[in-house]
């Protein structure tokens, strides 16, 4: 049987040959791609490969096409039907561990608490009239539902060895585009991460406009007692409130949680 795995110390030689042909250093390779200088040295050492999300902009870069980074040499001749099965056998094998599938019992939470969360939206966007910090909740309340879609139902639990192999605060897979500094992302502490969103998610598609609500009579009190109850000093401190809760109930936890299981 014919093999069609892509051969690392090849592959290596390509890009190394290609960046330095572009007057590229390791590092600024690295620095475009989020990636650290670290983990191209093993791509072009033959000791791994990257990340099929990474192969796009990777081509880009130096200036070649994906074909022609999975064959590690350049093509310029028209290719023939048995050529053109051989790349895309070789794409599909070098894919293969980056399969997405549905978290099947996730499926039935996340499509109750998503229900719960439509059917608030809509009530207090059409049916009640919105005071300034609950028009604010319909952003959290729409990113927990969009949010809790992907960490629920496709996220994965295990991310590819070169994660841990390297360190990278960026990680890219499928719409998701996740980059935070100071924080390298491994198999120690993603699925921390990924537990953490869950939770979130489903707590702030429940229960964020119960809080929202004692929130905003707090908000609009303390707005009156020191006499800065404009509609103006009411928006922004709404806005502001609204943005605090993401710092301080999402960004934040997600950092000190990858560091702490980094």
């Amino acid at each position: 049987m014919t093999n069609y795995n892509l051969n690392k110390t090849e592959f290596g030689n390509f890009v190394s040959n290609l960046r330095k042909e572009k007057g590229i250093t390791q590092k600024e390779l690295a620095r475009q791609l989020f990636v650290s200088d670290k983990a191209v040295s093993k791509w072009e050492t033959g000791q791994s490969i990257p990340d099929v999300a990474l192969l796009i902009p990777l081509a880009e870069i130096l200036g070649v096409t994906v074909t022609e980074l999975l064959e590690c040499h350049r093509m310029e001749k028209t290719l023939r039907a048995e050529d053109v099965e051989k790349i895309v056998k070789k794409a599909v094998s070098y894919k293969e561990t980056e399969k997405n599938t549905v978290n099947k019992k996730w499926i039935i939470p996340y499509s109750i608490c998503a229900i719960i969360a439509i059917v608030q939206m809509y009530y207090f966007r059409y049916v009640v009239a919105l005071g300034p910090l609950m028009a604010n909740m319909l952003v959290p309340h729409l990113l927990s539902v969009l949010f809790g879609a992907y960490f629920c139902l496709f996220a994965k639990r295990k991310l590819p060895e070169f994660y841990d192999e390297n360190r990278i605060s960026f990680i890219s897979d499928g719409i998701l585009r996740m980059n935070i500094p100071g924080v390298a992302f491994n198999n120690s502490n993603w699925p921390n991460i990924v537990g953490y969103i869950r939770m979130w998610c489903i707590v702030c598609m429940v229960f964020l406009p119960a809080i929202f609500i004692l929130c905003d009579s707090a908000i609009i009190d303390v707005l009156f007692e020191i006499g800065l109850h404009t509609d103006a000093a009411i928006n922004m401190s709404t806005m502001g409130f609204t943005m605090a809760f993401l710092l301080f109930t999402l960004v934040i936890p997600i950092y000190f949680i990858g560091r702490k299981y980094e």
